[in-house]
């Protein structure tokens, strides 16, 4: 019943703009049915070129295995994310040397232990790094500086031929309660 009420006011209050709109598509015409056609074609087309800036932005706001390897051997020393899910990290139980094991939904967290002013790169086994690339994304609009995805993720890292290690099983006595909320899928 409200909204009904709420239908009308509005109608009552901009009965004249409506009635100019009206009388202006009266005019007009069949010219009238082709601005109207062409509105939709237009955003359609205004989304389109938006999701492909969107793409090159992301393509141009990633790291290659390279590129990280040589980050890793300066200081300070990048923090490595692998934000695979337990099943994957199951099936290749191997991280890139160093990388720590993430929740990508806690990103407040991981803000508060690294800072904004940290280099992060994270990696996870999506196809074009989606997962990663969605993380970085909300770490840079968080305020973090350089959140980068690794390109091809920990396969393109070992196709370069550098090291993996096994991942440590993050036991009870291994770590605190604060590192497990952060940490734990």
């Amino acid at each position: 019943m409200r909204w009904a009420s709420v239908g009308l006011a509005i109608g009552a209050i901009f009965a004249s703009q409506f009635d100019a709109v009206f009388a202006l598509i009266a005019h007009l015409g069949w010219r009238a049915l082709i601005v109207i056609g062409m509105a939709p074609v237009l955003y359609v087309l205004y989304c389109y070129c938006q999701r492909l800036m969107l793409a090159q932005a992301l393509e141009k706001a990633r790291i290659s295995a390279g590129e990280l390897h040589a980050l890793l051997a300066n200081n300070p020393r990048p923090v490595v994310f692998d934000i695979r899910s337990a099943e994957r990290r199951m099936l290749d139980p191997f991280v890139i040397p160093g990388a720590v094991i993430a929740d990508e939904r806690k990103l407040q967290q991981i803000i508060e232990r690294y800072g904004a002013n940290r280099t992060l790169v994270i990696y996870c086994s999506c196809p074009n790094e989606v997962s990663a690339a969605w993380m970085a994304k909300r770490l840079r609009l968080s305020g973090v500086r350089l959140a980068l995805p690794l390109t091809g993720g920990i396969d393109a890292w070992r196709a370069a031929g550098f090291d993996v290690e096994p991942a440590i099983a993050m036991t009870d006595a291994a770590i605190s309660a604060d590192e497990k909320q952060l940490f734990t899928h």
